[in-house]
């Protein structure tokens, strides 16, 4: 099978914190971390990727799945938690995230029909066009 980089599924640019221990942001960046650890809002952290962009990279994930294959197809796509989560915003079309605890190595499966995705008829209401298969399951290490 052909292995494609989608540069849309890389993890969270964490700005001036990239790279660092936790004990070397506290140090450099002292109030920045204590505001980033007390609330977990990265605007705290200087040139980090912010929420939106985050929201909007797991949407263009999201559409380019939809754009680039059929319903025969199956897509494997490997990714860190912060833009699955994202991901899975816009696949349930959720204004929020939701915290969800990820799981190491842990499989999400859905179905979409992607023909059917943007239908605005009543067809976008019928549960057999998407499924939710597996979520945060980690059969294979058992």
């Amino acid at each position: 099978m052909p292995i494609v980089e989608i540069n849309d599924l890389r993890e969270t640019g964490a700005g001036k914190f990239e790279g660092k221990t936790w004990s070397e942001i506290e140090k450099e960046y002292p109030k920045q971390a204590e505001l980033f650890r007390d609330s977990r809002d990265w605007a705290h952290i200087p040139d980090a990727e912010q929420e939106n962009d985050r929201r909007q990279r797991g949407k263009e994930v999201l559409l380019s799945l939809l754009k680039n294959h059929s319903n025969t197809d199956i897509v494997v796509m490997f990714a860190h938690a912060g833009i699955i989560q994202h991901t899975i915003s816009a696949i349930l079309q959720s204004p929020k995230l939701w915290s969800i605890p990820m799981k190491n190595t842990a499989i999400f499966e859905f179905s979409i029909d992607t023909k059917a995705w943007n239908e605005k008829s009543r067809v976008q209401l019928n549960p057999t066009l998407w499924k939710i298969t597996r979520f945060n399951e980690q059969p294979h290490l058992v």
